[in-house]
């Protein structure tokens, strides 16, 4: 990884981690209060520039991108945000859009010529959510340069789909290590990176059956139970990446579902191999 970085620019970092280790007199006016420092150091580590190899895009986004895009030198990492994407291809595609915080999308059928604000479908979101960042440095007794780096450089990004965002619960209360929040917490939702070197799980493999198998399906994974719409149904289960699936029970009580879904084979095979 690129190891060069503007001395300067940290040093803004630096000044408030000081300001934060000084003794003050809170009597007196014109203090920042430690409140806003905790704001403030939020708000400029948000804008520094962290290196390309540590953008990742979830396979998802890209599969959608790839639909979407016009031609194959626009590159999903120029658009942030408010920027608009306008379709331009003849065939129509189904997209969810999101407003705001909302948690339901909305379908919409894009036709050419339609357009949408980037963050509408997309999401950026901090693999190591910011307030861990934040905290590591205040808890820095001493913060030199060479500290404040070593934290700096666990900040990384995945650019992923809004639905996608939406499934994951953990918001803050993440491990500090970008590994195993990739590899187990977003796995455990369905969400999988583009190059990314797993070490956990093997996710080469691709899945081709004609025929259904039966396939153990691990509680830990199940989100919720479903009643079955069919009498000779046993249950439906609705998994954590929001599959909803029919399930049965075998002799010894193990859930599992007949299936030759090649997407849900390859999920529940993961989730078996992290769970053990």
């Amino acid at each position: 990884m690129n190891d060069i970085y503007n001395k300067e620019d940290i040093q803004i970092v630096m000044n408030l981690l000081h300001i934060n280790k000084a003794k003050r007199d809170n009597d007196n006016y014109y203090y920042i209060h430690i409140n806003y420092i905790k704001y403030l150091l939020g708000q400029t580590i948000r804008c520094i520039t962290i290196p390309e190899e540590k953008f990742y895009l979830s396979y998802e986004a890209k599969k959608l991108w790839d639909k979407i895009r016009i031609n194959t030198n626009d590159n999903i990492f120029k658009y942030y945000y408010n920027n608009t994407v306008k379709y331009n291809n003849e065939i129509p595609i189904e997209v969810k859009t999101y407003k705001g915080a909302s948690s339901k999308p909305i379908e919409r059928i894009l036709k050419k010529g339609d357009c949408f604000h980037f963050r509408e479908v997309f999401h950026d979101d901090h693999i190591i959510p910011m307030k861990l960042i934040v905290k590591r440095l205040f808890d820095l007794e001493k913060p030199d340069y060479d500290k404040v780096m070593s934290i700096l450089k666990n900040i990384s990004i995945c650019r992923m789909l809004k639905i996608e965002d939406r499934r994951i619960k953990e918001r803050s209360k993440r491990p500090f290590n970008e590994s195993e929040i990739v590899e187990k917490l977003y796995s455990r939702y369905g969400i999988y990176l583009i190059d990314y070197k797993y070490s956990l799980i093997d996710l080469d493999f691709i899945y081709k059956f004609d025929e259904s198998i039966h396939l153990r399906i691990p509680k830990l994974i199940v989100k919720r139970f479903i009643p079955h719409p069919e009498e000779n149904g046993y249950k439906s289960v609705e998994l954590f990446n929001e599959m909803i699936i029919d399930v049965y029970k075998d002799e010894e009580g193990t859930l599992f579902s007949i299936t030759n879904d090649d997407e849900l084979i390859k999920y529940v095979v993961i989730q078996q191999e992290l769970i053990g």
